[in-house]
C-alpha cells in the first residue's frame, strides 16, 4: 500500500498518476478561495498604484500604464479560471502565474525608476515570490522555475534594458536569491506536510475499505452452517457476516424448502 503512495523527494509528485490526480483535485478545491482573494487584491493594488505613475514615471507614463493594463487583464483571466471549468488548466498554475505577472511588472517598474536610488517597486518582487503560497500544496516545481526566471528577467531589465547603477544592482541581486530560497523552502515544507497528511488519510480510507471485505478460507459447520471465527468461537452465518461485512439479511423461504417442509400446507 505504501508503494502506491510513494512520491519523489524533490518534486514531491506521487508516482501513481491516479493518486497524484486525487491529491491535486483536493488541493485545488481547498485553495480556490485563497486564489480568488489573491487575484482580487492584486487587481486592486495594481490599479491604485497607477495614481502615482505620473510622479515616479513622468517620462514613461504611457508605457507603465500599458504594463499595468496587461497585468490587470491577465489577472482578470486568472481570476476567471477559479470559476470556469474551461480554464481549469490555467487555475492549476495560479502560483506560477502570480509570480510571473507581479514579478515582471515589478522588475520593469524598478528599472524605470531612479538609476541611483532604491525603488519602492523592488519590494514588489518580495510580494511576487509569496505567490508560491496562494496555492500551497501544489505547483511547487512550476513556482520555483517562475521565481528563478523572474530573477533572470530582473537582472536583464536592470542591467541591460533599463540599467541602474552597479552598486544598486548588486544590492538588488543580493536580496533576491535569499528571498527566493526562503519562500521556496517554506513552500516545499508546506507541500510535503500536505502530501504526507494526504497519504495518512488515504491509507486510513483504504484500510477501512478493506476491513469489511471477506476473503480466504472460512471454517463452516457441515450441519448447522455456523462459522468459526479467528478466536475459535462459532457464530451463526447471519451474525458472522453482519460483524465482518456490510451485508444485511432479510429472511424468506425458498420454493424447495416450502415443498419439502410445508408440503401439506402447499397442497
Amino acid at each position: 500500500m505504501q508503494d502506491k503512495y510513494a512520491m519523489s523527494k524533490f518534486s514531491l509528485r506521487f508516482g501513481d498518476p491516479a493518486v497524484e490526480q486525487r491529491y491535486v483535485d483536493q488541493a485545488l478545491n481547498l485553495t480556490r478561495t485563497l486564489c480568488r482573494l489573491a487575484w482580487i487584491v492584486n487587481i486592486v493594488v495594481v490599479s491604485l498604484f497607477a495614481l502615482m505613475d505620473d510622479i515616479y514615471f513622468p517620462d514613461d507614463f504611457e508605457f507603465i500604464r500599458l504594463c499595468r493594463a496587461l497585468v490587470i487583464a491577465a489577472s482578470l483571466v486568472m481570476l476567471a479560471s477559479t470559476f470556469l471549468q474551461s480554464l481549469q488548466t490555467l487555475y492549476k498554475f495560479s502560483s506560477a502565474a502570480f509570480i510571473i505577472l507581479v514579478g515582471s511588472f515589478s522588475s520593469i517598474a524598478t528599472g524605470l525608476g531612479a538609476a541611483n536610488e532604491l525603488s519602492p517597486y523592488f519590494f514588489g518582487l518580495f510580494i511576487a515570490f509569496t505567490g508560491v503560497f496562494i496555492q500551497a500544496g501544489i505547483g511547487l516545481t512550476s513556482s520555483i522555475w517562475a521565481m528563478v526566471g523572474i530573477q533572470v528577467f530582473f537582472i536583464v531589465v536592470c542591467n541591460i534594458v533599463f540599467p541602474v547603477s552597479g552598486n544598486l544592482l548588486l544590492t538588488y541581486a543580493a536580496f533576491l536569491p535569499l528571498i527566493c530560497f526562503i519562500c521556496a523552502y517554506d513552500a516545499y515544507m508546506i507541500e510535503k506536510a500536505g502530501r504526507d497528511n494526504f497519504v495518512i488519510s488515504a491509507c486510513l480510507e483504504d484500510s477501512l475499505a478493506q476491513v469489511k471485505a471477506l476473503s480466504g478460507l472460512l471454517p463452516i459447520c457441515a450441519s448447522c452452517k455456523s462459522i468459526r471465527d479467528d478466536k475459535g468461537y462459532w457464530a451463526a452465518l447471519e451474525s458472522y457476516f453482519s460483524d465482518h461485512s456490510d451485508v444485511q439479511f432479510s429472511h424468506g423461504i425458498c420454493p424447495s424448502c416450502i415443498a419439502e417442509q410445508y408440503s401439506d400446507f402447499v397442497e
